[in-house]
């Protein structure tokens, strides 16, 4: 598809983005791997930012639990040396957050780099798994069939965000993005750009 498709007027703008960046909208500059001449981002959203909350709370804890168990045995006089000598305490504790920096950079990356893009000319869903895999869906926004929305839980409710089902015509591919904020917005815009993409103004 070589003609490129404007905004209307009123549809979207980078007030609609999330301070948190788990939504940004007609983001400045912005620019992916195999983007086309011509192609303009409109859209990069990435897993609502509340379902980091599991993992950044493990990461604390595994930061503190060493401090806690240090005060602790402390205060009841407990000395470890006998068992375990003080070079060998340093290596343990360097080899503990050593793990837990990589658990916390593993899970930054597979929030940051698993992304889906719309741009004024298809949709794109990077899927990125630490360690083994990185892969690119597309379909043209003409291609877009059905777009249908899942918001299941009081949590996902209460701070707005789901899944996304986008069917797709041609081979039938079905997009599944996950955990997504603003749904029901999004939906709607992507119901929107298809609308306009399969007819264009003159």
């Amino acid at each position: 598809m070589d003609e490129e498709i404007p905004i209307p007027s009123g549809l979207m703008s980078s007030s609609d983005s999330s301070m948190l960046g788990d939504l940004s909208v007609a983001p400045r500059a912005a620019s992916f791997a195999g983007q086309d001449p011509g192609e303009v981002v409109y859209i990069i959203a990435r897993r609502d930012i509340i379902t980091t909350l599991g993992w950044a709370v493990r990461v604390g804890i595994l930061i503190i639990s060493p401090i806690i168990l240090i005060i602790i045995l402390n205060n009841f006089n407990i000395n470890l040396s006998p068992i375990i000598q003080g070079r060998f305490s340093v290596l343990i504790l360097l080899a503990y957050y050593a793990f837990t920096f990589t658990y916390m950079v593993i899970n930054i990356n597979d929030w940051f780099f698993n992304v889906f893009i719309v741009t004024n000319r298809r949709i794109l869903d990077f899927d990125f798994k630490p360690l083994s895999s990185f892969t690119v869906a597309e379909a043209e926004l003409t291609a877009i069939q059905d777009v249908s929305e899942s918001v299941i839980g009081v949590i996902p409710s209460f701070f707005d965000y789901g899944d996304l089902q986008i069917q797709t015509a041609g081979e039938k591919i079905k997009f599944i993005v996950k955990q997504i904020p603003r749904p029901t917005w999004l939906r709607n815009i992507l119901v929107d750009l298809a609308r306009i993409a399969k007819n264009p103004e003159p």
